[in-house]
């Protein structure tokens, strides 16, 4: 071991030679990593501030010491050498500690990107930098709605490089929804809100410019036309008991079972209650009895209508390749108003 002393800056001439003379004059050191000296090391010095650096030489490494010693806070220098090659150690003065390297500041996100949190959706991302989904997907090249916490999305058109509007700050108390607005609850579907404002499915689906009919909880849904802004009727508070002619649907009901129960055909309930669909909701009030002249006797030998139960896996396109109708007679027949299918739909089929 070399060590150099901080009144006299004269190397020991006879520990250099010793050293020369062992055969660590001279060290072909590797290319790998540097590794620190382990206690128990021949090279290793225990308290000493190490110079993370290989030395080829007893004298390169001496040279580098002298050049960088610093009396306002080494007190001395020492040179060990092992296999790898010389390494340097500086005796740090009392009231010196050895600098810590500051940590690198974490990098800021990018303007105009958003890092994903726990519990977001591209549905409340859009809404909060006031773009649509479809401008996220296509912005981002997603493959799907999947997202995952700390991922970066593009929120603003990378054509115009406009900076993305900071999202409003949520009134502590926010006012009531207006009366031309449904706001979506959980259990909710289209079917069931259209009904209950006397409106169509198509109508919420057109005023609302949906894609599909899905809907989340907390959506706001247009419910009158904003054509005339008529407001929706209100519902009768206490509905009056349904005559010999109404139906109430319970629990469990489908089109078929009721058109059994009452001698009449699923046409007729279809016709008579200006039904878009097969869907039917609890509470649901259903016309029975011919509102012309009493209830039309099904023709239960008529080889013309076949109603179809879907069951899990099934598509309008195998169904109607099963018995040899296209699809779209399947959706006129049924007054369908999109190719979903639900397991226990009825469907009529004419052959």
């Amino acid at each position: 071991m070399i060590r150099r002393n901080s009144r006299n800056l004269k190397l020991t001439a006879t520990l250099l030679a010793s050293l020369m003379a062992l055969g660590f004059g001279q060290v072909q050191t590797n290319a790998q990593d540097f590794v620190r000296p382990e206690p128990g090391d021949e090279a290793y010095l225990p308290n000493y501030s190490l110079v993370e650096q290989y030395f080829p030489s007893v004298d390169a490494a001496v040279e580098y010491a002298n050049a960088n010693f610093n009396i306002d806070i080494h007190a001395d220098f020492y040179v060990t050498m092992d296999e790898n090659g010389a390494y340097v150690y500086y005796e740090l003065l009392e009231d010196v500690e050895e600098p810590e390297e500051p940590a690198p500041d974490p990098e800021e996100p990018e303007e105009g990107t958003y890092v994903v949190q726990s519990g977001d959706s591209l549905y409340s991302i859009a809404n909060e930098y006031d773009v649509s989904v479809q401008d996220i997907i296509d912005w981002n090249n997603l493959d799907n709605d999947f997202l995952q916490i700390g991922q970066e999305l593009i929120v603003v058109d990378p054509g115009n490089g406009e900076d993305p509007e900071e999202p409003e700050e949520p009134e502590p108390d926010p006012e009531e929804p207006e009366d031309n607005i449904y706001v979506v609850q959980s259990g909710d579907y289209l079917y069931g809100i259209a009904n209950q404002f006397g409106i169509s499915v198509q109508d919420i689906i057109d005023w609302n410019d949906l894609e599909s009919d899905f809907l989340q909880v907390g959506q706001e849904l247009i419910v009158v036309d904003p054509s005339n802004g008529e407001e929706p009727e209100e519902p009768d508070p206490d509905p009056e008991e349904p005559d010999d002619n109404i139906y109430v649907v319970q629990s469990g009901d489908y089109l078929y079972r009721i058109a059994n129960e009452f001698g009449i055909t699923v046409d007729n309930l279809i016709d008579w209650n200006n039904l878009e669909s097969n869907s039917l909701f609890v509470g649901q009030e259903l016309i029975v009895v011919d509102p012309d002249n009493g209830a039309e006797e099904p023709d239960p030998g008529d080889p013309e209508d076949i109603i179809y139960v879907v069951e899990a896996g099934d598509y309008l396109y195998r169904i109607a390749a099963e018995f040899g109708v296209t699809v779209q007679d399947i959706i006129d027949w049924n007054n369908l108003e999109s190719n979903a299918l639900q397991v226990g739909d009825e469907l009529i089929i004419r052959q």
